[in-house]
């Protein structure tokens, strides 16, 4: 059974993404009704991957911005604890996105828990029967601020905020966010008008922590220049690094990390190529070339006629054309 949702968290999770939104019956991009619980709470949707913990690749989870309209084929829930919300699929991909206002984010809120998963602290204990059905939730807080504190040995962006009366301070892996946080260079960033995804982690040693997975203001602001990509943008990064452009040069000219700019060229490669290829077993192994590429160094047997390193787009269709033969 196909399933969607509009996209309202696509956020770090374990080398990878956790993407999450809320279910809607979908006809079309304008004609779409919210798909509510037995309790008239919004119905999250959780995609799982086959991978360790879950995560979906970040070539998969790329274009599932927030209110993007996901599709997920075969979607089978897969609750597992608290995780009840999880969702196994065979295919995801965004179809269309929504102009958000304040009439539909409010129509997407958590009303009716007064409290962030069933208590006022920072987790909850894995092996206790908390009664706590649901590991998401959409709130509206007050008085946000953002800050940087020291965890497990490690700077970690928080947000401190009041909801419904009571104080919270929990970590963020919203990347959008953190991204808008570390280039403002501020201590402490106060925040308005705001509305955060709340979500419960994997178990770790014994409990389940709770995190911001998404940080939403309806402007726009916390917006990175990742959310504009396009696939002409994708050509232009392509020609760049075939003539010769560093992945640090790349970075500066487009204004974004280098591990972004890495994961464009990678999926760039795929797409361009695939796209004239009438060979299915080519798309089997292009992750493959493309991590053998990342290990090359500029000195290898194969490379000694030059002291730089080629292009991962010639290195692939070299190695397909080698596979062929």
């Amino acid at each position: 059974m196909d399933k969607f949702f509009i996209c309202l968290a696509n956020s770090y999770k374990r080398g990878g993404r956790c993407v999450a939104g809320v279910e809607i019956d979908y006809r079309d991009l304008s004609d779409w009704t919210i798909v509510k619980n037995i309790d008239s709470i919004p119905k999250w949707i959780r995609p799982i991957a086959p991978t360790q913990s879950g995560e979906i690749p970040e070539s998969s989870a790329f274009n599932c911005n927030c209110f993007s309209i996901v599709k997920l084929t075969d979607a089978t829930p897969c609750p597992h604890n608290m995780h009840t919300e999880d969702t196994t699929y065979s295919r995801m991909f965004s179809i269309g996105c929504i102009q958000p206002t304040r009439e539909i984010i409010d129509k997407l809120l958590d009303t009716a828990h007064r409290s962030p998963f069933g208590n006022h602290g920072k987790a909850l204990k894995a092996d206790k029967e908390t009664g706590n059905n649901y590991s998401l939730m959409l709130i509206r807080p007050e008085n946000a601020v953002a800050f940087e504190e020291e965890i497990f040995g490690k700077l970690r962006v928080k947000i401190e905020f009041s909801y419904n009366d009571f104080s919270y301070s929990l970590p963020v892996t919203d990347p959008s966010f953190l991204q808008f946080f570390r280039k403002s260079n501020e201590k402490r960033i106060e925040l308005s008008d705001i509305y955060l995804v709340l979500s419960l982690g994997l178990e770790y040693e014994g409990w389940h922590h709770k995190l911001i997975a998404s940080v939403i203001q309806l402007d726009g602001r916390f917006a990175t220049p990742q959310r504009q990509w396009s696939r002409e943008k994708d050509i232009l990064l392509r020609q760049k690094w075939e003539k010769g452009a560093s992945i640090q040069k790349l970075a500066q000219e487009f204004g974004l990390n280098e591990e972004f700019i890495k994961l464009r060229l990678k999926t760039s490669v795929h797409q361009n190529y695939y796209e004239d290829s009438d060979n299915d077993n080519d798309t089997n192994i292009v992750n493959e070339d493309c991590a053998t590429y990342n290990k090359i160094e500029p000195q290898d047997e194969l490379h000694k006629k030059d002291s730089k390193k080629p292009s991962l787009w010639s290195f692939i269709i070299k190695t397909i054309q080698r596979r062929r033969h």
